[in-house]
C-alpha cells in the first residue's frame, strides 16, 4: 500500500461539481492499494499517517503529528499510485488491486483509521474527483508499506 501524504492548510473534494468533503488544516492522504496488500499493510499505513511528525512545534521543528494536534484527514483512493513507469510512456497499472477487492480494502482502511482518529473525511471510491488544496510547505511524503521490513541503517 502506498500513501501520498500532503500537509495542507485546507482541501476539498468535489464530485460532479458538488463538494463531497472538505477540511481545514491537516493532511490529504491519497491511498494506492497494491494487489498484494494484506491487513498488516493497512495497519502499517494507518500507524504512519497518524504518527508522522510533519507539524512544527514551538521551536519550528517537525515534532507533532496530526493525532497530537487533532487535525483533519481527507482520505482519497488513488489507484494510480501503483503505476509502473519503468518502460514506455504510458503508465501500467497491473500492480493495483482489482476494483472489487480494492473497495473492500479501502472500506476496511477507513473503518480502522476511524477507530483511532475522529476527524476523517473521504472522497468516493472509484469516482472521478476534483481535489483542490492549499499545500502547506509544501510537504509531500510517500509511505510504502512494502518498506516496513527494510532496516533503517543508512542514516
Amino acid at each position: 500500500m502506498i500513501a501520498l501524504i500532503q500537509k495542507v492548510k485546507s482541501a476539498q473534494v468535489k464530485i460532479d461539481h458538488t463538494i463531497k468533503s472538505e477540511i481545514s488544516k491537516g493532511l490529504i492522504v491519497y491511498i494506492g492499494i497494491h494487489n498484494k496488500d494484506k491487513d498488516d499493510d493497512v495497519s502499517y499505513i494507518i500507524k504512519k499517517i497518524l504518527n508522522l511528525r510533519v507539524f512544527s512545534n514551538e521551536k519550528n521543528k517537525f515534532n507533532l503529528s496530526v493525532s497530537d494536534l487533532k487535525l483533519q484527514l481527507l482520505i482519497i483512493s488513488n489507484f494510480t499510485l501503483n503505476a509502473i513507469t519503468r518502460t514506455g510512456n504510458r503508465p501500467e497499472f497491473s500492480n493495483a488491486m482489482d476494483p472489487k477487492d480494492a473497495k473492500i480494502t479501502y472500506d476496511k482502511f477507513i473503518n480502522e483509521i476511524s477507530k483511532y482518529h475522529n476527524h476523517i473525511s473521504t472522497g468516493e471510491f472509484g469516482s472521478n474527483m476534483i481535489v483542490e488544496s492549499v499545500n502547506d510547505g509544501p510537504i509531500n511524503i510517500i509511505v510504502n508499506s512494502f518498506d516496513k521490513n527494510i532496516p533503517r541503517n543508512n542514516f
